[in-house]
């Protein structure tokens, strides 16, 4: 539903991820020193990866059904702050 409606209005993907993650929605909201990251999950628990662009630095967290997940990441790729964050290593 996301990406339908991200083709529809015309809006670039501010996330880059590897694959098609249905029921995730990423929202990303930069700052001059960091990106703040807010994660809502719609689907089963599952693992979900993006890249944040700045950094260039590859992320992955647990999210679990229905819950949501919050990450700030500085400009160097460290997550500098998080709510309910939980890395995969």
């Amino acid at each position: 539903m996301y990406s339908y409606a991200m083709r529809k209005s015309g809006v670039a993907a501010q996330v880059v991820s590897g694959r098609n993650e249905p029921g995730i929605l990423v929202c990303p909201t930069e700052y001059k020193g960091a990106t703040l990251y807010v994660l809502t999950s719609e689907t089963e628990r599952k693992t979900v990866s993006f890249e944040d662009r700045r950094s260039k630095k590859t992320f992955s967290t647990v999210m679990e059904p229905g819950r949501g997940s919050i990450g700030m990441v500085g400009l160097d790729g460290k997550v500098v702050a998080s709510y309910h964050w939980k890395p995969v290593e």
